[in-house]
C-alpha cells in the first residue's frame, strides 16, 4: 500500500510488525483469572462476551449490546455476561452504554487512564493489560469495523463482526455495513475468515458456534497475523528501533 498509494520506493519500506502488539507476547502481563473477574465483579460461573466499541462512528454499538442483554435475560444466551470496552478516544462513548450496565448481565470497562495526547487515548500499561485479559478470558469477542479485529486475533480469539442495523431500512450510505468495504477489511476477507454476522440471529449463531468450537478458523487467523501483523513475537519494537538506528547511521 505504501508503494501503490503513497509513492514510496521499495527500498524505503521495511516491514517490522506492530510494536504495541509486543505486549501480547509477554505472558507475564496477563492477569490471573481470579484477579480479572474480581476487578470487574464478573460472575466466574458465567462466560464472557467481550464487546469492543468502535466509538460514535458506529451508531449501532449500543443497540447490539442491548440486544445481547435481552437475549441473556430471555435465556437464549443463558450463562453469558457482556463486558463492554468503550472506545477511550471518545469521552462520550461510555455514556452510550450506561443505560444497559446493570453489573449482572452487562458490565463496562472504566479502568483506563487518559493520556496527555489531544484525543486522550489510553496508553498506560494497565490499560493494555486489561485489554489482554478482556480478550483472552472471553468466550466470544464481538466488534464491528474496528482495528480491534487484529487485537482479538493476536490474542488467540476468533472475532465476530456484526453487520446489521436496528433500522432495517437504513440507507447503505448511513449503515455500519459500509465500513467493511475499506481496503484493509478486504484483506481480512481474502482469507475466508467466517466472522460476519449479518443479522441478529446470525450473531447468536456465531456466539454459540465459537462457544463450542473456540479453534474455529485457527489456520486462517494465523494467515491474517502473517499478512497484517507480520509477527507477534515481542520483537516488533526492536525491529523498528534497528531500522531507525540504521537510518540515523547512514545519515551521519
Amino acid at each position: 500500500e505504501a508503494l501503490r498509494f503513497q509513492g514510496y520506493e521499495d527500498e524505503l519500506v521495511k516491514v517490522v510488525g506492530i510494536p504495541q502488539f509486543d505486549y501480547y507476547h509477554d505472558r507475564n502481563l496477563l492477569y490471573s483469572r481470579e484477579e480479572f473477574f474480581n476487578k470487574f465483579k464478573l460472575n466466574p460461573a458465567k462466560r464472557i462476551i467481550f464487546f469492543g466499541s468502535e466509538g460514535p462512528i458506529c451508531t449501532e454499538d449500543p443497540y447490539v449490546v442491548s440486544f445481547l442483554q435481552k437475549k441473556i435475560k430471555d435465556g437464549t444466551l443463558s450463562g453469558f455476561q457482556v463486558l463492554v470496552r468503550p472506545h477511550f478516544a471518545y469521552k462520550i462513548d461510555i455514556d452510550r452504554f450506561m443505560p444497559y450496565v446493570d453489573n449482572q448481565t452487562v458490565f463496562i470497562d472504566t479502568f483506563f487512564e487518559r493520556s496527555n495526547f489531544k484525543d486522550g487515548t489510553a496508553l498506560s500499561l494497565n490499560t493494555i493489560k486489561t485489554l489482554i485479559a478482556e480478550i483472552r478470558y472471553s468466550t466470544a469477542a464481538v466488534t464491528s469495523c474496528s482495528t480491534l479485529v487484529l487485537d482479538i486475533v493476536a490474542n488467540g480469539r476468533q472475532p465476530i463482526l456484526y453487520s446489521f442495523d436496528e433500522d432495517k431500512n437504513k440507507p447503505f450510505k448511513e449503515s455500519t455495513r459500509r465500513f467493511y468495504g475499506s481496503l484493509w477489511f478486504r484483506e481480512i476477507f481474502k482469507f475466508g475468515l467466517d466472522s460476519m454476522a449479518g443479522s441478529e440471529d446470525k450473531l447468536i449463531e456465531k456466539i454459540k458456534e465459537i462457544d463450542t468450537n473456540p479453534d474455529k478458523d485457527l489456520d486462517k487467523r494465523k494467515k491474517i497475523i502473517d499478512r497484517l501483523c507480520f509477527r507477534v513475537d515481542g520483537d516488533s519494537g526492536k525491529r523498528l528501533f534497528d531500522v531507525i538506528d540504521r537510518c540515523l547511521s547512514d545519515f551521519q
